[in-house]
């Protein structure tokens, strides 16, 4: 019996051109910067598996890299997004599609597929909902979208939030959970 492929192929599996021309031929299709067997359906631990060529051992998928592992999103985000735990002081800079911060983060907030760690689904909502910027419609509808496929609440996010002391953009976050409450449902 030959041996099984893994579920998600990369080019630390096979060179570039290999999979291209599985893909041509339809046996394998393209998932983040993987590619997985047509007899796959895409899943979380497909989309994760995807990452391993940009992931580095401390690495954790973060923010709209991990909504999009956690299927908030239809396509991957065209920067990924990772963090490393503020004690591990790898800042390394993989390449312009990658960015890495540092960040307090409890073995709670990650889950693993594989070698590859991403935050939670609630520690992921809690990062959108604190991140800067603009909290457009697509963004309310992405986070909106994460919190349904994983059955996480307002009250769920918010009680977290307040639990957590000196936490960036606290403030940010409850006052979008608090007009997220009011916002009418469609």
């Amino acid at each position: 019996m030959a041996p099984r492929l893994a579920p998600v192929l990369t080019e630390l599996d096979l060179p570039l051109q290999e999979l291209q021309a599985a893909r041509l031929d339809g046996d394998i299709y393209a998932i983040g910067d993987g590619f997985a067997s047509i007899d796959e359906f895409e899943q979380a631990h497909h989309r994760a598996l995807s990452l391993g060529v940009l992931a580095r051992p401390r690495f954790i998928a973060e923010r709209m890299t991990a909504a999009w592992v956690h299927g908030a999103l239809s396509s991957p985000p065209e920067v990924f997004e990772f963090c490393v735990s503020h004690s591990a002081r790898a800042r390394a800079q993989v390449s312009p599609r990658v960015q890495v911060r540092e960040v307090v983060i409890s073995p709670g907030d990650v889950m693993r597929f594989g070698r590859i760690a991403v935050t939670t689904p609630l520690r992921t909502a809690i990062d959108l909902l604190r991140a800067e910027g603009d909290f457009a419609k697509d963004r309310v509808e992405q986070l909106l979208q994460l919190m349904a496929a994983n059955a996480i609440e307002l009250d769920e996010c918010r009680c977290e939030v307040e639990s957590r002391h000196k936490l960036a953009g606290k403030r940010r976050a409850l006052d979008r959970i608090a007009a997220l409450r009011e916002a009418p449902r469609s």
